[in-house]
């Protein structure tokens, strides 16, 4: 199998451009003195000033595959190598991929050897989530492989974007607020699309929150056991497609259909009850593309009724303060980011 990566949790996919272009290089400029943990599933990869932060991690990937183990019924056949990164910036210095790791991407499996990059970022839950989410895919990939070595032919179907990262979702976090946002918007707006037209939201977060949802409705609708059965069906499969009516008993075309179904009697209710956002909200930013925006707790001398954010708008990742009073009201530089060590 060709190897490639799978950059896990928001979703950010590496457009070709990220590769080594002109101008863009991946600088490399500390040295890590790298530590081995172990247990019966895991090696964990670890620089000495991480140490509790790898006891953690080796207990969060441990419980990780007992659960996916029991999901789906597969054992990996020898330890999965979990490198841990304790910030964003040592994790961008990786060589284990040539691939430019932007701050939205919050994890990396490498289906060459099945490695897995976490960074973490400050939240124990976050960090949990992702090495969850990343075991995800070193089960996939292992189901493959055993897939691939069964079938007669020498060629195998692919597996559509949505599942695999639906199925990640799926396996190491509830249907959260996000997902709520997407697909409540999705059905107001009449924007639901068929699973046949999913790989149109390739690289977005809304097809990590679309695949959650078809993921969850066959789990919930025909049995966590039919998410396995659908690897199982690949054998004989000439298509995805072919593989999920084998192992649901329905075509593609009409689980499509009861998916959005389920979808619109989920949120219409919602929608009666309340208003749209533009209605009864007001925006706070000018830029473009403005992420990540956090209210100042009470208290903080300086930053009374302020929120943060990170934005671009510059050509370099800033992070603002801003008043909430009105758009941009007492607007400043926090720290410039992206010049530096």
């Amino acid at each position: 199998m060709a190897a490639c990566v799978v950059l896990g949790a928001l979703g950010v996919a590496p457009a070709f451009g990220q590769y080594l272009t002109f101008g863009k290089n991946k600088v490399q400029y500390s040295r890590f003195d790298w530590h081995v943990l172990e247990s019966a599933h895991v090696r964990v990869y670890f620089y000495p000033e991480e140490e509790e932060l790898a006891r953690i991690a080796l207990d969060m990937a441990e419980d990780g595959y007992e659960r996916l183990r029991r999901l789906l019924v597969h054992e990996i056949e020898h330890q999965i190598p979990l490198i841990i990164y304790s910030s964003h910036q040592d994790f961008e210095q990786t060589n284990i991929t040539p691939f430019l790791l932007p701050e939205g991407v919050a994890g990396l499996t490498e289906y060459a050897r099945g490695r897995v990059l976490v960074p973490f970022n400050g939240s124990l839950h976050d960090f949990r989530t992702t090495i969850h989410h990343e075991l995800i895919h070193v089960f996939q990939l292992s189901l493959e492989e055993r897939i691939f070595s069964q079938r007669a032919r020498t060629s195998m179907p692919g597996t559509p974007l949505w599942f695999i990262e639906g199925l990640a979702v799926h396996g190491s976090e509830d249907r959260d607020t996000e997902a709520d946002m997407v697909l409540r918007d999705m059905v107001l707006t009449g924007r639901i699309p068929p699973i046949s037209e999913f790989w149109r939201y390739n690289g977005t977060f809304t097809l990590y929150k679309l695949g959650q949802s078809v993921v969850d409705y066959i789990a919930e609708t025909h049995g966590p056991d039919r998410l396995r059965a659908i690897y199982d069906a690949m054998v004989a499969a000439n298509s995805f497609e072919e593989a999920v009516e084998e192992a649901l008993g329905v075509p593609m075309e009409e689980l499509s259909a009861r998916w959005s179904y389920s979808v619109r009697r989920l949120y219409y209710p919602d929608i009666v009850r309340s208003e749209p956002i533009s209605f009864n909200s007001r925006r706070l930013t000018r830029g473009p593309v403005d992420l990540s925006p956090v209210p100042v707790p009470d208290g903080v001398p300086g930053f009374e009724n302020k929120f943060l954010f990170l934005s671009p708008r510059t050509g370099y990742t800033n992070i603002y303060a801003a008043s909430d009073d009105r758009r941009e009201k007492d607007l400043e530089t926090i720290v410039r980011g992206e010049r530096g060590k």
